[in-house]
């Protein structure tokens, strides 16, 4: 193992975190299609019929809700799901700002890309409203943002609200829940799992060995350019 290390550049990590799934007696899973009745959800594997007013994609802790109809705004989906105690954030974007709503805390906010706010990555915000709807602390004197429990929040949720087109939400759990979309959408009652922007869905281990370099920032998108630089220096 010694000569390894000495002749090879080694990096072990992870794609992500786990955050822990309460026992099926806490009543851990949030329905989401029960929770938007009398909305009328895309069955798995089915083509939307006139009938069919939302789709619902879950991903263990995180799910993308569509508006398939006009008459159907995000802002009304997310009026109703404000309503459910397990849920944490919701967001979607209106024009060019994305907004997010804070369900434990009753804490709303609004964001773009601009240059009034700068934070830890060289990323720089415009942002409206509170700011605690992202667990993020503002530095007035030097416009600096410090991320709390959420890492780099802003640029992860303007990245999910940009990456494809129509109208949809973004909605994760709170710690010990997850997200389904319909009876048969996978569960892991007293498992684990993942896909929230919270720092125990995020966090994972990095280990280097072989090289003194290290990426710029400890996120994943870093690491691109963080193995390219070693394997042209």
């Amino acid at each position: 193992m010694g000569q390894a290390i000495q002749e090879v550049t080694w990096i072990i990590t992870g794609d992500s975190g786990q955050t822990g799934i309460g026992p099926k007696e806490e009543n851990p899973v949030v329905r989401l299609d029960e929770l938007l009745q009398p909305h009328v959800a895309l069955s798995p594997g089915e083509h939307p019929t006139p009938e069919t007013d939302i789709a619902i994609c879950s991903n263990e802790r995180m799910a993308y809700i569509y508006a398939l109809k006009p008459s159907i705004t995000v802002e009304k989906l997310a009026e109703r799901l404000k309503q459910e105690s397990r849920i944490d954030l919701i967001a979607w974007r209106s024009g060019q700002d994305v907004h997010v709503l804070n369900q434990e805390h009753g804490t709303k906010m609004r964001f773009r890309k601009g240059q009034t706010w700068t934070d830890g990555y060289n990323q720089r915000w415009e942002i409206e409203g509170d700011m605690k709807a992202l667990d993020i602390s503002a530095h007035n004197d030097s416009k600096q943002l410090t991320y709390g429990e959420y890492p780099d929040p802003l640029a992860r949720l303007w990245a999910a609200l940009h990456s494809h087109e129509g109208e949809y939400l973004v909605v994760s759990a709170k710690p010990k829940h997850q997200l389904a979309g319909n009876s048969t959408s996978p569960k892991h009652p007293g498992g684990g799992g993942h896909g929230s922007l919270h720092a125990t869905d995020s966090l994972c281990p990095l280990i280097i060995t072989g090289t003194d370099k290290r990426p710029k920032h400890l996120r994943n998108v870093d690491m691109k350019r963080f193995l390219i630089d070693l394997l042209t220096e």
